[in-house]
């Protein structure tokens, strides 16, 4: 491969060609100072890239920021900073131009799809006369496409109309779908694609694919929820509970412990126990709440629950080996609730393996040995549906936070319940959900445990695998998911 645009003066080296042209001394000047800043400038350009810096008059950038090879594929991306020609060279020339430019390097255009009319990108040569599918002013409501780096959506009028990405961000496909593809290094300076223009961010959840931070929480210790607007985390560290700074990884001791089974909002945690202790984190004070049975009752413990403002808990009982679900108001202690659904022919006799209230408190889910989901109304001390599941053991519970009448059930695979009409909408049956998150728009859910993914709530269908174990949390802004000790986001 040739590289006819980098065979000229590299910064800050001399020449031996007596027709080289002398740099005016002002020019020396520049010379010296791009090369000072050579790292810095380097650091910008895309992983896998051979980055050169040149003084401006040395070399030439185009105003596409392309430079072709003498078979007219692209080798190298520039552009000019302060004075300064950052040029990044590519291993292997993109023949059939650029798909997009990311933190995880660059990404060729195939030339298979690169002009293919019908591939939901206005690209190639393509045009509206030559291509209206995808070029075209009229447009089918809904779909999407990427025209050059800009991402549209169909109105239901049948006009293409701009959605906005971040500044750091163009539109690239992901498995055929139009996507705000992210493009900073991993140093941090933001290096904009050719032809790149400013965005504003969407927020999607879907997007969430960059590690962007570790937690210093290893072994005895498990990260729980983020708190205190995603700016800490919440920990159980030994047997105490412990804050971590998401940017930093500083912690702090909480100061209160923690043992056995749990559930955990922002402001309280409660345990799984004969008599349960709240932890009020706001107001830095501990109770424990009222016995439901004497000490000399046989009494088994199961899943846990709170209230998203940490009004109410829920544990899961057996007494005598008969199931039930007690609950408590978490701001006296008081017992509110026993909650008994026996029946040998349709429910087991232990007690609930996990609980999950609605987001306002009124539902409460009780999964069971055997895939059995009881549906309460807590107000009313009454059950309103059964759930016959196919995950076995149910092992995790979610409401999403939108208030949408619908339930996650996980164990031996994940399902969708329509609870209005008792009714499954999809299942997977390859997720082993240990923990699940819904984000705040209610679009996307992670599925946390032995392995951690990100799936569309509409159909359960992955959107991609990520690294870590443990339990999933998304920040409030939807723009970060907590999987173990990883946190991820949608950007560096």
């Amino acid at each position: 491969m040739r590289w006819p645009a980098l065979a000229l003066l590299l910064v800050g080296c001399g020449g031996d060609d007596p027709g080289e042209a002398t740099p005016a001394p002002d020019q020396g000047v520049v010379a010296r100072t791009c090369a000072e800043r050579a790292a810095v400038l380097a650091a910008q350009c895309p992983p896998g890239s051979r980055p050169e810096v040149f003084a401006a008059g040395t070399t030439a950038c185009a105003a596409s920021g392309e430079i072709l090879n003498d078979d007219g594929a692209i080798e190298a991306i520039c552009r000019s900073v302060d004075g300064c020609v950052l040029v990044c060279g590519f291993t292997d020339p993109c023949a059939c131009g650029i798909d997009r430019v990311t933190d995880e390097g660059v990404f060729c255009a195939s030339c298979e799809e690169a002009a293919a009319c019908g591939n939901q990108v206005c690209e190639g040569g393509e045009s509206p006369e030559t291509c209206p599918e995808d070029c075209g002013d009229v447009c089918a409501p809904g779909t999407e496409r990427c025209a050059g780096e800009v991402r549209e959506v169909c109105r239901p009028d049948g006009d293409w109309e701009t959605v906005a990405c971040r500044d750091d961000q163009a539109c690239g496909l992901t498995r055929g779908r139009p996507f705000c593809q992210t493009r900073i290094s991993p140093a941090g300076g933001t290096y904009l694609a050719p032809t790149g223009q400013p965005f504003a961010g969407d927020g999607d959840a879907a997007a969430i694919r960059f590690q962007v931070g570790r937690l210093p929480c290893a072994g005895d210790c498990e990260p729980l929820r983020f708190v205190e607007d995603g700016a800490r985390v919440l920990a159980r560290q030994g047997m105490r509970l412990a804050l971590f700074d998401a940017a930093t990884g500083a912690v702090e001791d909480a100061g209160f412990p923690v043992l056995g089974a749990f559930a955990v909002t922002e402001h309280h945690v409660g345990t799984s126990a004969r008599q349960p202790i709240v932890v009020d984190r706001a107001r830095r004070t501990t109770f424990t709440a009222q016995a439901i049975v004497d000490d000399t009752t046989g009494l088994a413990t199961g899943g846990v629950a709170l209230t998203e403002d940490g009004a109410e808990l829920a544990v899961a009982m057996a007494v005598e080996g008969e199931p039930l679900v007690a609950s408590w108001s978490t701001a006296d202690g008081a017992a509110r609730h026993l909650l008994r659904f026996v029946d040998p022919a349709v429910a087991s006799n232990t007690q609930a393996t996990a609980l999950a209230f609605s987001p306002d408190g009124r539902l409460l889910a009780e999964g069971r040995v055997g895939g059995l989901v009881v549906l309460w109304n807590v107000a009313e001390g009454r059950y309103v549906h059964l759930l016959q599941t196919q995950v076995g053991e149910v092992t995790a519970l979610a409401f999403p936070p939108t208030g949408e009448p619908v339930l996650l059930v996980g164990g031996a695979g994940l399902e969708l319940w329509e609870l209005e009409a008792a009714r499954r909408r999809w299942r997977e049956p390859r997720s082993a959900p240990g923990s699940l998150a819904i984000s705040a728009d209610g679009l996307t859910l992670a599925v946390g445990g032995g392995a951690v993914s990100l799936r569309r709530m509409a159909d359960g269908v992955e959107i991609r695998a990520l690294d870590g174990t443990g339990r999933v949390h998304f920040s409030p802004d939807g723009h970060r998911l907590l999987a173990g000790a990883i946190l991820y986001g949608d950007a560096l």
